[in-house]
Formats: structure tokens, C-alpha cells, sequence
């Protein structure tokens, strides 16, 4: 008869397995930092966060990446802030997790992660036959940070639109790291901690910025045990 010892260490083997396993080309979990610099009439402001990427198994067998992190906060004037979003530019909520690895085991040529960094902004280059058709994350502003509901979406090719004359995205960047993952930014957004769903504003009316728009809720800003 099987032991409960034994039995104890073989189903926890087989735990271990299925993490490390169901994630075949790359490590069960790693950190990336992305950093955002933007140029402005007073000089270059930057913003970065630390994440944490733990790859876990569906229950259709397919992986997952579980995100502890936050989005990145860039003050760019007072009042106004630039969030890069753990969303994609096109709506992705996969997009900090199983989307930053593809996009890092790509740039290194499928030979496992690596330090960086690595510049998502100006656009990845192409790699091999392949452009990746997503790499950004979503950028958004508040016309009143106090109003979840003033949430607008940034063109990263038009910074000065959003924020006045000589504001301008200077690079986006993803590095591998062992960095500690950051966290505050509830503090800077009184509201987070008690919004559920979708941010967006009730006077929205294009269709195309409504469904990009759906995937900004409190995940797009916080995910996982952060604070």
C-alpha cells in the first residue's frame, strides 16, 4: 500500500511538472520591467513597472499567463498623467502576460529570455518572416484623474493632441529583471479600488474605440497582489 508520504510527494511532482511543463518554450514565470520615456517642453519624463509573469494551464489544457503587476503611471504635467496599460493598443487582456513573452522570446530568437531591453516603441522590427501586428500597450489619459469615467485613449504617434505642443512618446521599452515588482499605483487613482468593469464614458460613439475601450477596467490597470 502507497504511503501517505508518498503519495504527498508524487502528486506534488506532478504539480511542479505541469507548471514547468505547460509552458514548453520558456520558463514558468519571469519578471519584466517596461519602461516609458516621453519628451516634453521641460525635458524627458519617464515611468516604469515592474511585472511578474507565472504561466499556469487552462482548463482546455491550453496556457496562461498569470500577471502581478500594475500598468505603468508617467507623470507628464501636473494633474496629468500618461498610463501604459497591461492591455494591448488593440485590446488584448492577454497582453502582459503570454503577449510580452511572445514578444521577448521572439526578439531573442527563441532562445529563451534574455536582459533587454528590448524597444516596443519605435515599433519592434521584423523578425525573421514575421511583424508582430500588437506589440504596444494601450495608452490612456483622464481629462480629470478623480473620473474613471474621463478615461481617453492615446495615439502614441500623437502624445501632443492629449497633452499640448512639444509632448512627444520618445520609446517603450521591456527588459528582463530581477527587480522587485512594483506597486502605488492605487494611490495615485483614488477610484481603483472600488471600480468593477468597463471604463467606458457613456458619451463614446465610435464603434471601434468602444470595443478597444472594453478591456479598460481595473485589471487593465492592476492585476495579481501588487500593492
Amino acid at each position: 500500500m502507497m504511503g501517505r508520504r508518498t503519495f504527498a510527494a508524487i502528486v506534488m511532482g506532478g504539480v511542479t511538472a505541469l507548471l514547468s511543463g505547460c509552458n514548453p518554450f520558456g520558463p514558468s514565470s519571469f519578471r519584466y520591467r517596461m519602461t516609458v520615456e516621453v519628451d516634453t517642453p521641460q525635458g524627458m519624463v519617464t515611468g516604469f513597472a515592474v511585472r511578474q509573469v507565472e504561466f499556469m494551464t487552462r482548463a482546455n489544457g491550453g496556457p496562461y499567463g498569470y500577471v502581478r503587476g500594475e500598468a505603468v503611471a508617467v507623470d507628464i504635467a501636473p494633474g496629468r498623467m500618461l498610463f501604459a496599460l497591461l492591455t494591448s493598443a488593440k485590446g488584448s487582456v492577454d497582453y502582459a502576460g503570454h503577449g510580452i513573452w511572445t514578444v521577448l522570446n521572439a526578439m531573442d530568437r527563441g532562445t529563451g529570455l534574455k536582459g533587454g531591453p528590448h524597444a516596443l516603441w519605435p515599433k519592434v522590427p521584423v523578425i525573421g518572416q514575421e511583424r508582430f501586428n500588437d506589440p504596444l500597450p494601450m495608452l490612456v489619459t483622464f481629462r480629470d484623474i478623480t473620473d474613471p469615467k474621463s478615461v481617453t485613449q492615446v495615439d502614441p504617434t500623437g502624445l501632443a493632441a492629449a497633452f499640448g505642443p512639444g509632448v512627444k512618446l520618445r520609446r517603450i521599452t521591456v527588459a528582463v529583471t530581477d527587480e522587485p515588482v512594483t506597486g502605488g499605483i492605487a494611490g495615485r487613482l483614488g477610484w481603483l479600488s472600488s471600480q468593477r468593469g468597463s471604463l467606458i464614458p457613456a458619451t463614446l460613439q465610435s464603434s471601434v474605440e468602444i470595443k478597444q475601450l472594453s478591456s479598460v477596467t481595473e485589471a487593465a490597470f492592476i492585476q495579481g497582489n501588487s500593492q
